[in-house]
């Protein structure tokens, strides 16, 4: 396993060259990132943490106004409908809290694609890769797999939007899995695959420096 110098060292090269990305945590792919998780080794550094797209958090934040149109839509129903059937108070009242009502599933639905955007990870470590999907608050799912166990890493980049955004998905397979570990809508996932591909490599060979 090689020391955090020599990983930087060598990262260092390839980032200079193909520009995959810096170290600012909130980007959609961060070099070197400073973090720690609960498994990690004594030697063991992060190298790349990638997350989808950020077009597709606007998407996802965009979509949660909906709830809030759909809530002008009940108002005017009510308006319509119950006009002249109801006090005007009630009515009022009723519209005011299917307002607030939809304010609040906006604020939520926002929410909820900024979580989901932010803790949906794709860790390369110089010992593995580690895929954490984010469901809801209290569900994630977490998969690992050892750099020295990977037979396979396969990039699509397909559709209007990856070919403009430059997006792709990563398939990892590994040894003696059915499964495999993927992340999508990724941007430059041939650099990263090419990342991935040479420290798994270096594994292999058994290029471990004490």
């Amino acid at each position: 396993m090689y020391k955090k110098e020599t990983v930087k060292e060598k990262l260092a090269s390839h980032v200079e060259k193909t520009g995959i990305g810096t170290k600012h945590f909130l980007k959609a792919i961060c070099v070197m990132p400073n973090l720690k998780f609960a498994s990690q080794q004594t030697k063991e550094v992060p190298v790349l943490l990638v997350r989808r797209h950020p077009i597709f958090l606007i998407f996802g934040i965009l979509s949660a106004f909906l709830w809030l149109f759909v809530g002008i839509i009940f108002n005017l129903a009510w308006k319509i409908t119950l006009k002249g059937l109801v006090s005007e108070p009630l009515l009022l009242r009723l519209e005011g809290f299917t307002l607030l009502y939809a304010i609040g599933l906006t604020i939520t639905s926002m929410i909820y694609s900024l979580s989901k955007w932010f803790y949906n990870l794709f860790l390369i470590t110089n010992y593995r890769v580690v895929d954490l999907d984010f469901r809801t608050l209290n569900k994630t799912s977490w998969t690992e797999a050892l750099l020295d166990r990977i037979e396979d890493i396969e990039v699509r980049n397909t559709g209007f939007l990856e070919s403009l955004f430059n997006l792709g998905d990563i398939f990892v397979q590994t040894a003696g899995s059915r499964d495999k570990i993927e992340i999508r809508r990724i941007p430059k996932p041939m650099k990263v695959q090419n990342v991935l591909l040479e420290l798994a490599q270096n594994m292999k060979k058994h290029e471990h420096i004490s």
